[in-house]
C-alpha cells in the first residue's frame, strides 16, 4: 500500500476574471475535453494513491459535479477515497495557496489518514507524473520538506512533507509566523529542504493568460507527448458525444478538436471544445473555444477565450490581440463592434476639479475611450474654479428650467472639446457655486439635482449615449431616475471606495418625484450608493480582489446584502496608470532613467533624496519610502510599531510624504526625533516632490488594511522601487511576491494585518537587498517591466459596455 496521501489545494481563486464567476479554477476546461482537476486526480489513480482530500473555496458545485463519486479515478472506496472539505468559516481569503488555518478546519482528516507522508498540490496544475517518484526523491534526499519546480524553475506549489510535521504546523497555525508551506520553505532555517526540478512539461495555471498560453502549448508535439502518455492516461468525466463533423469547406490546421464539434469554417492554431459549432465561412485563429460555443457565419475570432455557450453572431468580429486577449462570459452573446457612445458622470474629473483618485480615473479613461475609437462624453458640475480657469474654452450649449420639488432652478450646460472627448459642465449657482466639491449640509440635494439635470440635458449632448457610466454615490441615483422616467439606457455603476456611500434622509425623493417604493428603502433613510447598486444594469469596482472582498461584511459592511444580490452582475476592473508616468521622461528627478541605465541612475537619485531630506548619505543604506494619506486605512496602526523595530538597524532609512490624522502625525514626528539621521517626515503634500521618493527609495511601503485599487504601488513599479504591500484589493492584483527559485515576482506581500508579519517581510526585503544583489537587480527589472496601463483598463470597460448594449 502506498504511504502517501494527497491534499488538493483548490482555494486559490487566481486571476481569471469572469471565467471563475461560475466555477473554481480547478473546474476550468482545458485541452478541449478535460478539466484542470482531471490531471491531479489522474496522477493519483496512476500512482495508486487512494486517499485524496480537496479543499475548495466558494462556489465549487462545478468541481463537485466533475468529480462525482470519484469512481472514474478509483476513489469511490469504503476506506480512504475522495473527500471534498469545504470551508467551515465563510471569510474571504485571498491566499495564493492553502493556509495552515484552512487545513485546521479539517484537522481530523489529517489525523485519521494512515499514510506517513502528505503531498500537497494545486487543483490547477497540468502535469502527468508519478507522485510516488516524487516521494522517492524526497525520501532519498532525507528531507523534511520538498517542493517541486518546472523546467523553467517556476514553482509548481507541489510539496511533500511528513504528516506529523504537517499536523504540527496546522495545530500551531495561530502561534507560528508561517502562513503556508511556501512560507515554511522560504523562511524556515531549521528544516532540511530542497527544490526538485521536473524536466517534463508542466503548467501552473493561475490566470486567463496562463490558461490561454498552456492551451496554445498543446500545439507543440513534444508537449502533447509529455502531457498525454498512452500508458499513463488522463481520465475525465465520461460524456457521450458524436464524432466531430467537418463540412465541405472546412479547413483545420494545427488545432485540437474535441468530439461532438461541427466545423464548417476555418480553424487555425486553436483548441475547440465539445459540441462547438464553427459555421460556414467563419474563421477562428489562436483561440480557445469551450464547450457549446457557437461561431456564426462569416464571423471572425482571434486571440480569444470563449467560455461555454458563448454565441458569436453572424459577421461579428471578435479581435483580441496577443497582448490583450478577449475573454467572454458563459452564455454571452458577442456582437460586432458597435457605434458606442459612452457618457461618464462624475462629481470630479481631472484636469478640471480633483480631490482624489476618482478624478484621475474618469479623466484618463475618457481620453482612452476616444483614442480607441469610441465616442467619449463626460459630464460634471460647473464649479467656480472651472469657469475661472477655462472660461475662454467653454462653449455655452443651452439652458433649462428644472423642477426640483416645489422650486424651479435655472441650469446651464457648457461644453469643452479636448482631443475628441467632449466634457460637459452643468452650472446651477444655488448648488455648485461653492469652493469645495463635498462636505456641505445639502450635499443630498446638490447631487440629487445634478443627477436630475444630467437626464434633462441628455437631448442637448452631441451624441445620445448607449451607456451611462456613473461613479460613486454622487451620481448613483441616475439608474433609479432613468427607470422612473421610462428611459431605457444601460447604466454601469463603479464603486471606487465603498466607505463613501451618501447616507441621507429621504427628503430628496419627493423633490425628484420618485413614486416607486423600492423594497430596499429603509424608513426615512436613503443611501445613494445602495440605490445605484440595486438598480444599475451592471456594477463594477476598481480591482478584481476588491470585488471579491466586497462579498464579505468586513469590507462592504452595511451593503453586503446588496453586493451579494448583484454577484452575477458585479465586475472588477483594475485602474491603470498613465504611460507618461515614469522615470524616463521625469524632469523633476536628479537623473532620468529606464531599464538601460537604471542601475547607475537610481543610486544617484537615492543620494539626491538623502541630500534634499537631510539624511545620512550612503548608497548602501536601504531607504523605505511612502507617499500616502496618513490615515488608519493605509495601515498606520501596524506601520508605526514596525518602523520602531526595523529602524534599530542604522543602515535603514525611512521617508514619508503626506498628510492625515493628527494622532499618526504626532507619532511620525516622534519617530523622526528618535531617529533624526534615518527618518524624514514631510507632512504637507508640497513639502517635497513625491517623484524624488519614487526615484530615490529602494522600497515603497503600502501595507493598507483596505485598498480598493491603489496607484502608488503602480507608480513605484514604474520607477523600479520595489513595493511591499498587504494582500488586499488592487495591491494583491498588481504585486507578485518575489520567488527566489524562479526569480519571478515584482515585490513583497503578506496577508495578516499584523505588526509581526510586516516586520518579517521588511527584514526579508532588506536581507535580499543586502545579501543578494543579483536578486535585487532582478526585482527592479521585473518591477519596471510590470504593465498596468490606462489603455488596458479602458479596453476592459469597453468590452463590458458592449456586452451590456
Amino acid at each position: 500500500m502506498n504511504n502517501l496521501f494527497v491534499v488538493v489545494d483548490a482555494t486559490n481563486q487566481g486571476s481569471f476574471s469572469h471565467l471563475t464567476r461560475h466555477r473554481v479554477p480547478g473546474a476550468m476546461p482545458f485541452g478541449a475535453k478535460y478539466r484542470l482537476i482531471d490531471f491531479t486526480l489522474s496522477n493519483c489513480k496512476n500512482s495508486k494513491i487512494y486517499n485524496v482530500a480537496i479543499f475548495p473555496y466558494g462556489n465549487y458545485r462545478s468541481l463537485s459535479d466533475q468529480i462525482g463519486s470519484g469512481n472514474r479515478w478509483d476513489l469511490n472506496r469504503r476506506k480512504d477515497g475522495i473527500f471534498i472539505l469545504p470551508p467551515k468559516v465563510l471569510t474571504n481569503t485571498i491566499d495564493h495557496e492553502i493556509s495552515f488555518q484552512r487545513m485546521y478546519e479539517h484537522i481530523e482528516y489529517f489525523k485519521r489518514s494512515s499514510q506517513e507522508y502528505a503531498l500537497i498540490t494545486p487543483a490547477n496544475v497540468v502535469i502527468n507524473i508519478d507522485y510516488m517518484s516524487l516521494l522517492d526523491k524526497h525520501i532519498d534526499a532525507d528531507l523534511d520538506l520538498s517542493t517541486f519546480v518546472g523546467s523553467d524553475y517556476e514553482r509548481l506549489k507541489i510539496y511533500i512533507i511528513n504528516k506529523e510535521l504537517l499536523i504540527d504546523y496546522i495545530s500551531k497555525y495561530d502561534q507560528i509566523q508561517y502562513r503556508n508551506l511556501s512560507d515554511v520553505f522560504d523562511f524556515s532555517s531549521s528544516l532540511k529542504k530542497a527544490a526538485h526540478r521536473i524536466e517534463q512539461s508542466s503548467f501552473l495555471i493561475e490566470s486567463s493568460r496562463g490558461l490561454f498560453n498552456a492551451n496554445m502549448q498543446l500545439m507543440n508535439e513534444q508537449v502533447r507527448q509529455e502531457i498525454f502518455i498512452k500508458d499513463w492516461p488522463i481520465y475525465s468525466k465520461e460524456t457521450m458525444s458524436a464524432p466531430t463533423r467537418y463540412g465541405e469547406s472546412a479547413v483545420v490546421k494545427n488545432s485540437i478538436i474535441a468530439s461532438g464539434a461541427v466545423i464548417e469554417g476555418e480553424v487555425y492554431h486553436s483548441v475547440i471544445g465539445r459540441k462547438v459549432h464553427v459555421r460556414k465561412n467563419a474563421k477562428v485563429y489562436h483561440s480557445v473555444l469551450m464547450n457549446h460555443a457557437d461561431i456564426g457565419e462569416n464571423a471572425q475570432v482571434q486571440y480569444s477565450i470563449l467560455d461555454k455557450e458563448t454565441k458569436v453572431i453572424d459577421h461579428a468580429k471578435v479581435l483580441g490581440t496577443i497582448d490583450q486577449l478577449f475573454v467572454s462570459e458563459k452564455k454571452q452573446i458577442v456582437t460586432t463592434e458597435k457605434g458606442l457612445t459612452i457618457l461618464q458622470v462624475s462629481a470630479e474629473v481631472q484636469p478640471f476639479m480633483k480631490t482624489g483618485g476618482l478624478a484621475d480615473v474618469v479623466g484618463a479613461n475618457a481620453e482612452a475611450y476616444s483614442s480607441l475609437g469610441k465616442k467619449s462624453l463626460v459630464i460634471m458640475p460647473m464649479y467656480p474654479k472651472i469657469f475661472e480657469n477655462y472660461e475662454l474654452l467653454l462653449k455655452h450649449v443651452g439652458d433649462k428650467t428644472i423642477d426640483f420639488g416645489d422650486d424651479q432652478y435655472k441650469a446651464s450646460l457648457y461644453a469643452l472639446n479636448n482631443e475628441n472627448t467632449v466634457y460637459y459642465f452643468i452650472e446651477t449657482y444655488q448648488f455648485f457655486d461653492r469652493d469645495k466639491i463635498y462636505g456641505y449640509p445639502d450635499d443630498d440635494e446638490r447631487f440629487a439635482f445634478f443627477s436630475l439635470a444630467v437626464i434633462d440635458f441628455l437631448e442637448y449632448l452631441e451624441s445620445f449615449p448607449n451607456v451611462i457610466h456613473v461613479h460613486d454615490w454622487h451620481s448613483a441615483l441616475i439608474p433609479m431616475l432613468l427607470k422612473e422616467y421610462g428611459m431605457k439606457i444601460k447604466t454601469l455603476l463603479t464603486i471606487h471606495n465603498i466607505e463613501y456611500q451618501g447616507k441621507f434622509t429621504q427628503r430628496v425623493l419627493s423633490k425628484l418625484k420618485v413614486k416607486t417604493a423600492y423594497n430596499f428603502f429603509r424608513p426615512n433613510a436613503l443611501n445613494f450608493l445602495e440605490t445605484g447598486i440595486h438598480l444599475a444594469d451592471k456594477v463594477s469596482t476598481v480591482s478584481e480582489t476588491y470585488k471579491d472582498e466586497l462579498a464579505y461584511e468586513y469590507y462592504s459592511k452595511n451593503l453586503v446584502d446588496a453586493i451579494q444580490r448583484r454577484a452575477r452582475d458585479f465586475y472588477g476592473i483594475l485602474n491603470g496608470v498613465s504611460e507618461n508616468v515614469g522615470p524616463k521622461n521625469d524632469l523633476d528627478i536628479y537623473q532620468k532613467y529606464d531599464l538601460v541605465n537604471v542601475f547607475s541612475a537610481k543610486p544617484r537619485n537615492k543620494e539626491d533624496l538623502q541630500k534634499k531630506l537631510g539624511l545620512t548619505l550612503s548608497k548602501d543604506f536601504f531607504i523605505i519610502g511612502m507617499v500616502t494619506r496618513i490615515v488608519e486605512q493605509k495601515g498606520f496602526d501596524i506601520i508605526l510599531p514596525a518602523l520602531y523595530e526595523i529602524l534599530k538597524n542604522p543602515q535603514i532609512q525611512f521617508v514619508i510624504l503626506g498628510t492625515g490624522q493628527e494622532k499618526y502625525l504626532d507619532n511620525l514626528r516622534n519617530l523622526e526625533k528618535q531617529f533624526p539621521n534615518q527618518v524624514s517626515v514631510n507632512l504637507t503634500y508640497d513639502a517635497t516632490n513625491p517623484n524624488y521618493i519614487y526615484a530615490g527609495a529602494d522600497l515603497f511601503l503600502m501595507p493598507s488594511r483596505v485598498e480598493p485599487c491603489g496607484l502608488g504601488q503602480m507608480i513605484a513599479l514604474k520607477y523600479g522601487t520595489i513595493p511591499l504591500v498587504r494582500q488586499t484589493g488592487g495591491l494583491n492584483d498588481t504585486v507578485d511576491h518575489y520567488d527566489l527559485s524562479s526569480k519571478r515576482g515584482n515585490g513583497f506581500k503578506f496577508y495578516n494585518f499584523d505588526v509581526r508579519d510586516l516586520v518579517f517581510q521588511l527584514e526579508f526585503a532588506y536581507s535580499i537587498y543586502k545579501n543578494h544583489p543579483n536578486d535585487w537587480h532582478q526585482l527592479i527589472i521585473n518591477a519596471m517591466n510590470s504593465r498596468f496601463t490606462i489603455k488596458d483598463s479602458a479596453i476592459k470597460y469597453i468590452e463590458l459596455y458592449e456586452m451590456m448594449v
